[in-house]
């Protein structure tokens, strides 16, 4: 027996009968959020070089690092928002300033590359940024954040370049990219 399909209602309370034949278009991302939850210093050549393969695959990358080590934070990645135990009040939380830096317009596509340990304000900051679909490793602490996961074929030994060059690749796959 077949079932009969409803029209769907519009806004104005009426039915539009073409809703049904409407195809959903899929979104090109042009643009990028990465976001990095960094241990240590020595994660910086890292980041720098898939910043750089970022910076070649898509218009506009922008690098949010959220680092509680001295040197790193001084230091910075190129510039980039850095936040730092400063941007957090004593229960962990996001301060209102440091909210701010993200603005107010979603990103098509965020990218987490978490820290290898378990940390609070890094899931803190993935659930707060701003973004239409978040990404990021199948085998992190914060996979329940996040749309979309990717798990390396080298699991535990697998680093920031190869998930990166692996979600890109699926990416591009699916449609969702140019190249």
């Amino acid at each position: 027996m077949k079932s009969k399909r409803t029209p769907i209602p519009d806004n104005h309370g009426t039915f539009d009968k073409t809703a049904e034949n409407k195809a959903v278009q899929p979104q090109l991302f042009s643009s990028v959020k990465l976001f990095f939850c960094v241990d240590a210093a020595s994660d910086k050549k890292q980041i720098e070089d898939i910043c750089r393969k970022a910076e070649a695959d898509f218009k506009h990358v922008e690098v949010i690092l959220l680092s509680f080590d001295k040197e790193t934070a001084e230091s910075g990645v190129n510039g980039r928002i850095i936040f730092t135990k400063k941007d957090f009040n004593l229960f962990g939380r996001l301060k209102r300033k440091a909210k701010e830096r993200f603005g107010t317009e979603p990103a098509p596509l965020l990218i987490v590359f978490p820290a290898k340990e378990r940390n609070k304000q890094c899931g803190r900051l993935i659930s707060v940024v701003p973004a239409k679909i978040k990404a990021g490793p199948g085998n992190c602490f914060y996979s329940d954040l996040l749309n979309f996961t990717v798990k390396t074929q080298q699991k535990k030994t697998a680093g920031f370049e190869t998930f990166y060059e692996q979600l890109v690749y699926y990416v591009k796959s699916m449609g969702l990219m140019n190249g």
